[in-house]
């Protein structure tokens, strides 16, 4: 008889589309970071329907933590989907998930780590690139940041007050929120961060958020104008299914 699997203390979960170029940088970083740091975590890509090999170049990854688990769709689903996906596959005591391009990377985890272990803590860290003691190493071209910043206000107004940053793609997650939160989450694309954390506030789980160092890297998928009526357009349904209590009434919250 096999023994049973140790519980990591950490999950690492990188949604992945398209990114043979940039996901193997990303996980020999962390790589070297799990080396040095002696951290007990288990990396999982979910690769969201890739056309150019990325889930072979993940497994070819050395190091330790590596090669790591690949979870794959047969066609693409949207980042929120591969992240509800890794979520709910993870083992860890505690779930972080981070971007393929590693914009911040992962030792910035500690941050998260300090807060999240603490007696009392809360349920779910954010990373945020707007708060006091945050450093954007490479910015974002100006256009990106005025939406971005206008798009936040938007969010906070509608359905997540006090929250700053909303869409800074490092969150941590302790295992028992992240299994509850994530069967409800119905957001596929890119507005998923603001529906796991409206319901995680909506289940009653604390929140904080965390200043952490970002870097804008080339190559984003992301269309500033198109993702701005997306965000709108999900705002609308999100704020929709709290007034109709569409997350109460799944399973576990009668």
């Amino acid at each position: 008889m096999n023994p049973p699997k140790r519980t990591p203390k950490l999950s690492i979960v990188i949604p992945a589309y398209n990114e043979r170029r940039r996901l193997p940088a990303t996980l020999s970083s962390i790589a070297e970071y799990l080396e040095v740091s002696d951290l007990d975590a288990e990396v999982i890509v979910v690769d969201d329907g890739s056309t150019d090999g990325t889930a072979k170049v993940a497994k070819q990854v050395p190091g330790r933590g590596m090669p790591p688990k690949v979870i794959g769709f047969e066609g693409n689903r949207g980042k929120g989907a591969a992240v509800k996906e890794g979520l709910l596959a993870a083992r860890g005591d505690f779930v972080l998930f981070m971007d393929a391009d590693n914009s911040t990377h992962v030792s910035e985890v500690e941050k998260l780590l300090a807060i999240a272990t603490k007696k009392g803590a809360p349920q779910v860290v954010v990373g945020s690139r707007y708060l006091p003691g945050s450093d954007i190493r490479i910015k974002q071209p100006w256009y990106r940041v005025w939406i971005s910043r206008w798009g936040n206000r938007l969010i906070r107004y509608a359905v997540l007050p006090g929250v700053i940053d909303t869409q800074c793609g490092f969150k941590l997650l302790a295992r028992d929120a992240a299994r509850e939160i994530a069967p409800t989450m119905t957001r596929e694309g890119f507005s998923f961060d603001i529906e796991m954390l409206t319901i995680a506030r909506h289940y009653g789980y604390e929140m904080t958020e965390v200043p952490v160092n970002w870097y804008d890297t080339p190559g984003t998928r992301l269309r500033p104008i198109r993702s701005a009526f997306r965000t709108l357009r999900d705002l609308a349904a999100i704020r929709m299914n709290l007034v109709r209590g569409r997350y109460a009434s799944l399973p576990g919250r009668g």
